[in-house]
């Protein structure tokens, strides 16, 4: 589980906005406001280390300082500096004196040590009231430029465990896939072949086999998909299609669930209904509405219906789900959108469903530019409408 960073954000930013205060309050003082401003906006608006210390250097080599930065970065030090020349003379001059305390004199040079980044001023002015002044100048701006720079580090360390996740979540998909896919297609042929010999009770157990084996390759897939979704990952591939041919397609995938639990599926097809559509995902969520539909109206009927809903300036195509199930009460109709509701656990409920979650159906359909609406009623049921733009 990734770390909730939102406190530590919130403080860098209180951070970050109480040195912009301390500069603005300085420097107008001084008449410096203009340049002061661009640089703060500058510096805020830096990613990397490596934008941060260019405008960092660029500024203060405006102000006519020759000057040098050194980051304490996750993977170590980043020195960065303008002058080529004596890059390794300073680098190792600033790196000597990171623990001399906060402000810091000597050889006529300046050193600003904070705890992830320091300052190095080769040529401060030899006044030592303007010296001064300068040493104050710095120290808030250094200021700024420490909070800036741990929050890139926040963000490396949050990336980092973010693709840490993602290659764990890769790794084990890929590792659970391999056996699960003999398994499913040994006890297959057992069920097909020993049908006629076994026990009925041998039988079921050989058919749970095959049943859970498919059930669990089912939630592999949907933590790959999730975990494209989360990257921006998930490529849809459009391509003219006929929705009704695909909401056939679903029926009929499902006939057999829908026989084991005693449901009729109604369902007229409706030529003409043509969307730029992924064929592959959108089969996959209306077997997910469909499966669910099934299993929460055992014994009853589930009505499938394709038409048109023709706007002034545009029109699309409505395909609605309506189970005569239990219902689901309105306090719980958002939470099914979720990443892990209780319509999408197996572990509450005796029959499960097939295809993907809720929270994936209505997150693909968003990719097709539609939406999925829900009414229900508990004990009359739940009515699923997907509504996707029309070609």
């Amino acid at each position: 589980m990734e770390p909730d960073h939102a406190s530590e954000i919130n403080s860098l930013q209180q951070e970050l906005n109480a040195a912009r205060q301390m500069t603005f309050k300085m420097m107008s003082a001084s008449g410096e406001v203009g340049d002061t401003l661009q640089f703060l906006k500058s510096t805020f608006a830096t990613k990397t280390f490596e934008e941060l210390a260019a405008v960092s250097l660029d500024y203060l080599a405006a102000s006519g300082y020759q000057s040098c930065l050194l980051f304490q970065g996750i993977d170590g030090p980043k020195f960065f500096t303008l002058n080529v020349n004596d890059e390794m003379i300073d680098r190792i001059f600033l790196s000597k004196h990171i623990d001399e305390g906060r402000i810091w004199e000597a050889h006529g040079r300046i050193i600003i040590n904070f705890e992830h980044s320091s300052l190095l001023i080769n040529n401060p002015p030899q006044d030592d009231t303007k010296r001064g002044e300068l040493r104050d100048t710095l120290a808030i701006l250094m200021d700024g430029i420490e909070a800036k720079v741990k929050n890139i580090l926040l963000a490396g360390q949050t990336d980092e465990a973010r693709n840490v996740k993602n290659a764990f979540f890769s790794l084990m998909t890929h590792e659970l896939k391999t056996p699960l896919n003999p398994i499913i297609g040994f006890s297959t042929h057992l069920s097909r072949k020993l049908k006629d010999e076994l026990n009925e009770r041998d039988l079921k157990a050989i058919n749970s086999i095959r049943d859970n084996g498919e059930h669990m390759l089912r939630l592999l897939e949907d933590i790959l998909v999730v975990t494209k979704l989360r990257n921006n990952e998930l490529i849809i591939h459009k391509a003219s299609t006929d929705i009704s041919s695909i909401v056939s397609e679903a029926v009929t995938f499902l006939e057999e669930f829908a026989e084991k639990c005693n449901v009729s599926v109604n369902f007229d097809p409706v030529e003409d209904l043509i969307a730029s559509v992924d064929g592959h995902r959108l089969l996959d969520s209306f077997i997910g509405l469909l499966s669910n539909g099934i299993k929460y109206s055992e014994g009853k009927t589930v009505n499938i219906v394709c038409s048109l809903d023709v706007h002034p300036d545009h029109e699309n195509i409505k395909v609605t789900f309506q189970d005569t199930g239990r219902g689901i009460a309105e306090d719980n109709q958002v939470k099914v959108f979720h990443h892990f509701s209780e319509r999408d656990n197996p572990a509450t409920e005796k029959k499960r469903s097939y295809g993907i979650s809720l929270f994936l159906i209505n997150e693909i359909i968003q990719l097709h530019d539609g939406q999925i609406i829900l009414e229900s009623r508990l004990g009359e049921g739940s009515c699923f409408t997907v509504t996707i733009p029309m070609q």
